[in-house]
């Protein structure tokens, strides 16, 4: 009779490891909802983490982002790295951005994204009171830790639900951090009957933004006005500073 032999540890440590990708290849999407920032949530989910999709993506209740897939790219693994490329639509507009891990951490590129501005400004309690609406546009080449950032924002045909069926304007927002994520902002007008400008820091290590903003209405806006008076008036304007 032949003597059976108990594998080694090396080869039990492989056949373990083996099993774990086997696994996570195979894992559903939704096992990982725990990695997720808070207040994000996907919405009939197909596939699993490495290629899958998601029919729409939710940030505190409100529509993101439909039709947002995941794939997988293995030639990063050449480079000792995971990455997948992102899509998703707003509007009947693409957005697109590549998700890349390494062991030093992770990154974004080649970021063009399309966003409402409803569930942002819902963060702030005076913007959330004028019911502020938007096509956000953000672009960068790359979002990493600890490396600097440049990225523009674009806002297109900014609404308020006090003032129906006017369309307020687009703007462009500015940022410029430094490797350690301090920097500065800038919004500026691009057309309509309402001027936003102005500027001020940020530091993304802690997550705080400041300064001041002016709104400076070209005409009469009935409807907007009371939100705007509660404001500090300054000269034909009126001041937002947080």
């Amino acid at each position: 009779m032949t003597a059976w032999a108990f594998p080694g540890r090396p080869a039990l440590v492989l056949a373990g490891v083996f099993f774990l990708l086997a696994c996570l290849v195979r894992a559903p999407v939704s096992v990982f909802g725990f990695l997720l920032p808070p207040g994000v949530e996907l919405r009939n989910v197909e596939g699993s983490i490495w290629n899958g999709k998601a029919a729409a993506v939710g940030f505190r209740g409100m529509l993101v982002q439909e039709q947002a897939e995941w794939h997988f790219q293995p030639r990063a693994l050449l480079a000792a790295r995971l990455a997948w490329a992102v899509s998703g639509r707003f509007e009947g507009r693409e957005s697109r951005l590549n998700l890349v891990l390494r062991p030093g951490g992770g990154e974004l590129d080649e970021v063009i994204v399309f966003l409402p501005l409803e569930p942002l400004a819902a963060l702030h309690p005076r913007l959330k009171g004028v019911q502020a609406g938007a096509v956000l546009q953000a672009s960068a080449e790359i979002l990493r830790p600890g490396a600097p950032v440049r990225a523009t924002v674009s806002v297109e045909r900014l609404f308020s639900r006090l003032v129906p069926q006017a369309d307020l304007g687009s703007f462009r927002l500015d940022i410029e951090t430094d490797a350690g994520g301090k920097g500065n902002w800038r919004i500026m007008p691009v057309a309509g009957s309402l001027d936003i400008s102005g500027g001020g820091q940020l530091d993304t290590a802690r997550s705080t933004v400041s300064g001041q903003v002016m709104l400076t209405p070209r005409g009469p806006m009935p409807g907007l006005t009371p939100a705007l008076s509660a404001l500090p008036k300054v000269g034909a304007g009126y001041q937002l500073t947080f």
